[in-house]
């Protein structure tokens, strides 16, 4: 009887065990089912990857295309393949296989997958960009489908970790900054008029010597970050910005763009001595995580300029200095490209500063600003803060002002050597024609800093005063506006 037990059991294991390999064979045998119909078509993410300028020798950031199934069945993707194989300059990478050709890939339905691209451009061999072309093709049921690959290649002049000598860096090839270039001490740097000087993640510009900018109305200067792309057109702390340092002297920019930097310009916070020197004409400094200019007891002299969207402030001077801006718009919005929320005014003015080596307190011997604008989405845009050790003058002359609550910001504006002829207000109608564009133009209707300006003001630095920041005269109607900006010409 026993056996009899023992005999079933096994036969029944055995039965199973052929039941599950019979299974086993029969989904084995099962040939998958594929799409067959040449009008079966891949969708992709982009039917175009673009790159903006490529600096050559340089790698490009990576762009990833998808490629979508979508259909319920399997679809088997004879070839992918780059349209000019191994001579391409472009490099992709099929779901984890980096390689320019791929056969016999199986989408499964409703499934995806991923390509990701890459450019490398060789030396060009001139001063003019050149267009790169290639495509991605894709072969299903004999159905080719492709997507565009589009960039922009440019040569340039790389410098990384320089130090320079007297020398001019001209229109042409652009000049790409990689680490710390260093103007060295007692050398120039001219740059002239059309140049344009890109700066990779955290490089710099140290000046020790002199930088004089030559740029024009019709041919600006650009100190921007070297990523070109749209995205990055409006992205501050792409750059750490430029330091002037305790020996550097004689500096100045005309028709300069200073852009997407931590900090536009910087001096250096050991220089306590002889104030260094800048001269700032028709400039922008725009776009910077921390500060436009941050000033340790110096001395500039700026007409024209826009100093605009910084998340701490758009000009702080610390520790003294001499400081004189005329016509200039310091338009502070910060806030767009940040999770944090600027707290700080646009401007801060002192006499003291604490450091490394304690508390240092020089004369702020004089800052005015004459016909400016100092706006920005804080109900107070300007800040003092005094140390009774040192003088501290400051002047604010036919201005347009952001401030609401005078007395938390330590500022008296009834005092009238403190501040002449100054408009007030936080909301009085639109100001500039389009922030979120970074247009700070004035309104052609309703811009309250209309025909506000002194001509007196004007009348001290005719040649650098008597046209705006685009060119036009602000005297046709002889009346000048507020700010960097004339309103449309305008006629008696």
């Amino acid at each position: 009887m026993d056996n009899y037990f023992i005999l079933k059991q096994n036969m029944q294991k055995i039965f199973g065990s052929l039941i599950v390999a019979l299974l086993i064979l029969m989904f084995a045998c099962t040939k998958e089912i594929f799409i067959t119909d040449s009008g079966a078509r891949l969708s992709f993410s982009a039917d175009t990857i673009k790159f903006d300028t490529v600096f050559s020798t340089i790698g490009t950031t990576t762009a990833r295309l998808v490629i979508h199934n979508p259909y319920k069945q399997t679809i088997r993707i004879s070839q992918i393949y780059l349209a000019k194989g191994q001579s391409s300059n472009y490099h992709i990478n099929i779901n984890g296989y980096q390689t320019n050709q791929l056969t016999n890939v199986d989408l499964q339905p409703k499934d995806s997958l991923y390509i990701f691209v890459q450019l490398t451009v060789s030396t060009i061999g001139g001063n003019n960009p050149l267009v790169v072309k290639d495509s991605i093709v894709f072969i299903t049921n004999n159905n080719l489908q492709h997507v565009e690959l589009y960039a922009v290649g440019q040569d340039a002049h790389l410098l990384n970790n320089a130090h320079i000598k007297t020398q001019t860096w001209t229109e042409g090839k652009p000049y790409l900054i990689y680490n710390n270039v260093v103007i060295d001490t007692n050398q120039i740097l001219t740059i002239a008029e059309g140049t344009k000087v890109y700066f990779h993640r955290k490089a710099k510009l140290t000046v020790y010597g002199s930088l004089r900018i030559d740029g024009s109305i019709s041919k600006r200067v650009l100190l921007s970050g070297d990523r070109l792309e749209d995205l990055y057109k409006d992205v501050p702390g792409q750059w750490e910005g430029i330091t002037f340092c305790q020996s550097s002297s004689n500096n100045y920019a005309n028709n300069a763009t200073i852009k997407n930097a931590i900090t536009g310009i910087n001096f250096d916070t050991q220089s306590f001595g002889a104030q260094t020197d800048l001269k700032l004409h028709n400039t922008a400094i725009e776009n910077m995580t921390m500060w436009g200019i941050y000033a340790i007891n110096s001395n500039i002299f700026a007409t024209n300029c826009l100093i605009t969207n910084c998340g701490q402030y758009s000009f702080a001077a610390q520790a003294g200095g001499q400081y004189n801006f005329y016509q200039t718009t310091f338009a502070n919005y910060f806030g767009g490209w940040s999770s944090t929320t600027r707290i700080t005014p646009s401007i801060l003015l002192s006499n003291t500063f604490s450091s490394d080596f304690g508390v240092i307190t020089n004369d702020l011997t004089v800052a005015y600003f004459g016909n400016c604008i100092v706006w920005g989405n804080q109900p107070d845009e300007i800040g003092v803060t005094k140390d009774a050790g040192a003088q501290l003058n400051f002047m604010f002359d036919n201005s347009l002002l952001q401030i609401q609550n005078p007395s938390n910001m330590n500022i008296d504006t009834t005092n009238h050597y403190q501040f002449y002829k100054c408009l007030y207000g936080s909301d009085q109608g639109k100001l500039f024609l389009n922030i979120d564009k970074n247009d700070f133009r004035l309104d052609t209707v309703s811009s309250m800093a209309k025909d506000k300006g002194s001509v007196l003001i004007v009348n001290k630095y005719p040649s650098l005063l008597y046209t705006d920041f685009s060119g036009q005269s602000r005297l046709l109607d002889g009346m000048p506006d507020l700010g960097a900006y004339e309103l449309k010409k305008k006629s008696k």
